[in-house]
């Protein structure tokens, strides 16, 4: 196959690209191939637009601020400079850079980020090129293109004998084993999957750089789910990506999902030890990287039901005013925190001289709306880390800045990259593409640059003593050439020598990292490690000893046949899992019990629990669980074991509502919970009772599990306070006489409200006798009448809705809502309520057009036209769509929004959309945070309000759940599990067992209705959107 590709003399070249059968996957492209042919540099002076023109397409032709005016807006603390090592035309764009073991300076240009949707202008196409500073003035002065025609880079790094450029959803492997930055041969697609949504094209897969134990490592954002594979893998070998970080092994093959969450990472860094750190946008921006861990995510849900509970941000602030929302943090609103809540880019600072001492260790991250580098002091905490804020060491004046990246450079800078732009990630305003910058922060002085790659391999080894970039880019070197090296044996004798005699434990555990990278560590060596009085060495030996052992997946599921472990290496970890004295170390044993054959992981996790210290810990107790999540369906007795011995409350709740989950058949495993229970402390009481309170929220009714009634009588005779508590379970395991209490409480007048009515909603999840009695007769009490609506809804006959819309003036107003909601759940109950809205008894306001389209998924047609009867059309044609935006925009033009009531507005606002929006750090959470959306683009706002099923994420899109009894539920799935899930929708938030679901289905559309304007008139319309695309709060009337 023949492809014409452009180089950087804009010369066609026809090169032969290899086919690659991709089975089960569309081959969207074959990247490129480069020939051999040494062709010249283009100097400075001589810079064109390489093979493709630059189109800008931001609105309103702005002008960019030149580069030397934005370098003197940079405002740095005592002890720092800036400098201005790249600007365009030498530049453009920069998304990742990468510095080779040479020196040379490796920049990924992204010309084919466009805005919504995404899609390029013709042309665009993304460039590898390589910045030299030939007069070594600190300044770049030569751009050489090494490859172009590439699309949706975002990521390279070099090494193995070639550049390694992510493009979603694509990892690819160019070869240059030569080292000459001319590429070799045919593009290789080592990996595929890193699929991009159409919806959400801004969390996509970044981030390549070594570690330090020779892995290729990665980020995902959450909202870019992916199954990754070599090309033509089968879906079965594939493994899910679900945000967070990943790597792979260039000499095995290996590929893992290291953990699960967050919203988007950008930005990642090893510190002296080795222990990784990663920065993330909106829910958290600072997070250690531990492998095996599920971390808080805030737009999509963990896809493992059994997580629980995730790990949350490892630091003790936030960058913006949590209680205005994320959101709120553009435009400097949030600079006394830190800027805001965007962060890119992740590095820590060389403890070197060179750099003022309150910089050093400190990990620095772009603020991407503050326009500053943010400070952060890593201080020990138990297992892990916590990051404090410090003072924000660097401010960018320029409006145009966007910072991208923090990168180490060779001669002992940090190079900053600068996207150059007016907009954002959510990009609705167009892309500016030709301008770009890299900036050079730097201490006291410059250090010389040493030519690493024309050094013999012994002195490579030697520099494990060096500065962290020196240290780093040697060893890289050494691999790069490990294979075909003379000296590789002298080589690895130093790296030994180091380890075993030097006094400083950051050179050991450089040439530990070397000698594990080089193959040249066994598991003897491994093992006589584990007792080294360090604990980082003992860390870092748990870690080597696992590397290659298969990593649960995010589903718990093992993604190739388990490794057989030693008699010796088990030993080994039994024993730092008991003894070990440091909490560091046992973290690295937690994480690796996801590596182990399930059958190993309850004797390990039976001695880790045991230490009451680790209590409270950040990660301990949830990673343990993590590791013993496969037990629950494997080994339950297991966990019953390890519940006896363990110390550690979160874990045992855990592990209580496991098992309480799949009752009644795992009875015999939760009898022998009660059982050790009852012989426990008070505590550990307490912590089943949580669990199994958890584990059956939603049931209706379980098979009482043996041994019940004692620990009831035992709990209760220290724990008089948990009567309530035992008395709603004993409803879930159908006592009696607790339901006739139940029934009491409800009917009691002179009982709190709320309590009444959680007592009617216990008995209607319980279907309990003379339960639609009680129901018709609580119908009447205003706030306990919701539940007894509920409860009648079982019952398909019409007379339940007739006897609910008789007491309609009796129902809150806050709650009608949520009975509209019930009402529109079956067909019989549907026709009575038109009925009434038909003979204005009900506002027809009330029936809102989330409701509207709940009665069109009953399917049922005799409903459907009495509903157009009622409401009118409830659907338009996607040219009608389009006619009403463009009606909308010419009015609200044509009447300048300058007219409108911004207050009027707000209140519009809170009735229309607040119960699903948070705006101003105001509202419900059932839809996105509003404050962060492009409101100001009015060609995005009236199209999502007018056409809200355009363009929506799965984690929006509304499902229809098919009830066995007959019911109709419209909303999002928040939560699931085996046996239930949790449906939210604009009222309320319940949970359904999955035995009562006849089907789910997925509608396709947003969980925003259409049609909600029609309900507003013109003057509420203009004042909404005015209200809307406010910059600041307006006061309420």
């Amino acid at each position: 196959m023949l492809i014409s590709l452009k180089v950087w003399n804009g010369s066609p070249v026809r090169c032969s690209v290899a086919a690659v059968s991709v089975v089960g996957h569309l081959l969207v492209q074959v990247m490129y191939l480069l020939c051999g042919t040494s062709l010249p540099s283009i100097r400075a002076a001589e810079i064109v637009s390489d093979s493709h023109p630059i189109i800008d397409t931001e609105q309103g032709s702005p002008h960019v601020t030149p580069a030397r005016e934005a370098l003197g807006m940079i405002s740095c603390s005592e002890g720092i400079t800036a400098s201005l090592f790249a600007s365009e035309p030498l530049i453009r764009n920069p998304i990742a850079m990468h510095v080779d073991p040479s020196g040379r300076i490796w920049v990924a240009e992204n010309l084919s980020y466009s805005a919504h949707p995404p899609k390029a202008p013709a042309g665009m196409r993304d460039s590898v090129v390589v910045l030299l500073d030939t007069d070594d003035d600190g300044q770049a002065d030569t751009r050489h293109l090494f490859l172009d025609n590439l699309e949706g880079l975002t990521s390279i790094a070099v090494g193995h004998g070639g550049v390694w450029l992510m493009c979603p959803p694509r990892l690819v492997f160019v070869p240059d084993r030569d080292g000459d930055a001319v590429a070799d041969g045919a593009a290789e697609l080592i990996l595929d999957g890193f699929d991009m949504p159409r919806e959400n094209y801004h969390n996509f897969a970044n981030g390549l750089s070594w570690g330090p134990d020779g892995w290729l490592y990665g980020r995902c954002g959450a909202s870019c789910p992916g199954e990754i594979g070599a090309p033509g893998a089968s879906s079965e070998s594939r493994i899910p990506l679900r945000g967070g970080m990943w790597r792979y092994h260039p000499n095995n093959g290996l590929y893992e999902s290291l953990c699960h969450g967050t919203t988007n990472p950008w930005g990642h860094d090893w510190d002296t030890r080795g222990e990784c750190f990663f920065i993330n946008t909106v829910n958290g921006h600072f997070w250690q990287m531990i492998p095996g861990s599920h971390l808080v995510r805030p737009h999509t849900i963990d896809p493992n039901p059994n997580v629980y509970q995730p790990i949350d941000f490892h630091a003790d602030h936030w960058h913006f005013d949590t209680g205005k929302g994320w959101g709120a943090s553009r435009d400097g609103n949030a600079n006394n925190f830190g800027g805001g809540h965007a962060h890119s880019g992740g590095l820590i600072v060389p403890n070197d001289s060179r750099w003022p001492a309150r910089l050093r260790d400190r990990f620095l991250t772009l603020n991407f709306h503050g326009r500053r580098v943010n400070a952060e002091r890593l201080d020990r905490e138990g297992s892990g880390f916590i990051a404090r804020h410090e003072p924000d060491p660097i401010l960018f004046g320029d409006p145009w800045f966007r910072g991208i990246d923090l990168i180490g450079m060779p001669d002992g800078r940090i190079a900053v990259l600068d996207w150059s732009d007016t907009g954002e990630c959510h990009e609705h305003t167009g892309v500016h593409r030709s301008s770009g910058r890299i900036y050079a922060l730097a201490g006291e002085s410059r250090m010389p640059i040493r030519r690493l790659c024309a050094m013999e391999s012994k002195e490579l080894a030697r520099l494990a003593s060096a500065d962290e970039w020196t240290a780093r880019s040697a060893r890289r070197a050494l691999v790069d050439r490990f294979e075909t090296d003379p000296e590789k044996v002298a080589s690895v004798q130093i790296f030994r020598d180091f380890l075993s005699r030097s006094d400083d434990v950051i050179v050991r555990l450089r040439s530990l990292w070397a000698l594990h990278s080089l193959d040249s560590l066994d598991e003897n060596e491994i093992i006589e490690l584990s007792h080294d009085p360090d604990a980082s060495i003992r860390t870092w030996a748990v870690r080597l000893l696992v590397d290659f052992w298969p990593l649960d997946t995010v589903m718990n599921q093992r993604p190739r046949p388990d490794h057989v472990v030693s008699t010796a290496s088990l030993a080994m970890l039994l024993r730092l899992a008991e003894q070990d004295s440091s909490p560091e170390v046992r973290l690295a044993i937690a994480s690796s019990l996801q590596r182990l054959p399930i059958s190993l992981r309850p004797e390990i996790a039976a001695q880790l629990v045991s230490h009451a210290s680790d209590a409270s810990d950040h990660n301990l107790p949830l990673m343990i669980w993590y590791g013993l999540m496969p037990l629950i369906d494997t080994h339950p007795q297991s966990l019953v074991d390890v519940f006896a011995a363990c110390r550690l409350p979160i874990t045992r709740v855990l592990i209580a509502r496991s098992l309480a989950e799949r009752l009644p058949h795992a009875s015999q495993y939760f009898s022998a919970l009660l059982d050790r229970a009852i012989k426990g402390t008070d505590d550990l009481q307490t912590d089943l009772l949580a669990g199994l309170s958890e584990g059956l929220r939603g049931r209706h009714r379980v098979i009482k599990p043996d041994g019940w009634d004692s620990f009831r009588t035992a709990v209760l005779e220290a724990h008089a306070s948990l009567q309530e508590t035992f008395d709603s379970l004993d409803a879930v395991f159908g006592d009696g006489r607790a339901i006739e209490e139940l029934q009491r409480l409800v009917r009691d007048a002179q009982a709190p409200l709320e309590t009444r009515r959680m007592a009617l909603a216990t008995l209607v999840e319980i279907r309990a006798p003379d339960l639609k009695q009680l129901c018709e007769e609580m119908l009447k009490v205003r706030f306990v009448n919701i539940a007894a609506a509920r409860g009648l809804a079982i019952d398909p006959d019409a007379s339940g809705a007739t006897m609910i819309l008789k007491h309609y003036g009796s129902f809150h107003p806050s709650d009608h809502a949520a009975l509209i909601t019930i009402l529109v759940s079956r067909p019989s109950f549907a026709h009575v309520l038109l009925e009434n809205i038909d003979k204005e008894k009900v506002p027809r306001k009330d029936l809102s057009a989330l409701a509207v389209r709940q009665i069109l998924s009953l399917n049922d047609a005799e409903l459907s036209e009495h509903l157009r009867r009622v409401w009118g059309d409830s659907r338009e044609s996607p040219e009608g769509k389009r006619a009403a935006i463009a009606t909308l925009k010419a009015t609200l033009q044509n009447q300048s929004l300058s007219k409108a009531d911004p207050q009027a507005g707000r209140g519009t606002y809170a009735k229309l959309c607040g119960a699903c929006h948070v705006l101003y750090g105001v509202g419900g959470t059932l839809g996105p945070d509003l404050t962060g959306s492009s409101r100001h683009n009015l060609d995005y706002l009236l199209t999502n309000m007018i056409d809200p099923s355009a363009v929506v994420t799965a984690d929006y899109r509304m499902s229809v759940v098919h009830l066995t009894d007959g019911r109709v539920l419209g909303g999002l799935i928040s939560q699931q599990s085996d046996r239930s899930i949790t449906l939210r929708n604009p009222t309320e938030s319940f949970v359904l067992v999955r035995d009562d679901i006849e089907s789910i289905r997925d509608s396709g559309v947003s969980i925003m209705p259409e049609g909600q304007l029609a309900l507003l008139s013109e003057n509420e319309i203009r004042d909404l959107v005015a209200y809307l695309t406010s910059a600041v709060q307006v006061p309420l009337k």
